[in-house]
């Protein structure tokens, strides 16, 4: 079984709904297919394989993803590193009010040098001191200032409701 496919169970099983990316407008490998649909707001945090264009589609018409670029030595799994922000960007504390649903992108490659953390909102790199990719625990710590951008960026619409309890990652394996 794949990973993807492995991740796909994990999440139904987990939340009783199938946990799919509504902002997956077709195979990762499909590169004419780059419009985006209306269709595109999540119920639920979305974590798969690819590379950095795989990320910046799934941030397109306003929502946020993160790219993770797992390094060769890295300790830390990628599977980890999701969770981690998936879970960051669900948590009303941890972003001050401004919870939200976000894709999260594992390298489908690894690269020599460290694992490196990009976010996109909207189609585009953030990119924060000057710099558009960061090392993971500087990432964790841009949740909150990211959260806040996009919201002054494109509006409330992906916040999560006060009225609703995030769906969160329990266990991706």
């Amino acid at each position: 079984m794949s990973k993807k496919a492995a991740l796909l169970l994990a999440l139904t099983l987990s939340f009783g709904a199938v946990a799919t990316n509504a902002n997956d407008n077709g195979d990762k490998d499909n590169k004419n297919n780059t419009e985006a649909t209306s269709e595109n707001k999540l119920d639920a945090p979305v974590i798969k394989e690819g590379n950095a264009h795989t990320a910046a589609k799934a941030s397109l018409n306003k929502n946020v993803a993160v790219f993770i670029q797992m390094g060769k030595d890295d300790p830390i799994s990628g599977d980890r590193y999701a969770k981690t922000f998936a879970n960051g960007f669900a948590n009303r504390e941890y972003t001050k009010g401004l919870p939200m649903y976000v894709t999260v992108v594992i390298s489908d490659e690894v690269k020599n040098g460290p694992t490196a953390v990009a976010f996109f909102s909207d189609g585009g790199f953030e990119d924060y001191k000057g710099a558009e990719f960061h090392e993971p625990s500087f990432g964790t710590k841009l949740i909150p200032v990211v959260a806040s951008d996009h919201v002054k960026e494109n509006g409330y619409d992906n916040v999560i409701p006060e009225t609703e309890t995030p769906v969160v990652v329990a266990s991706i394996n």
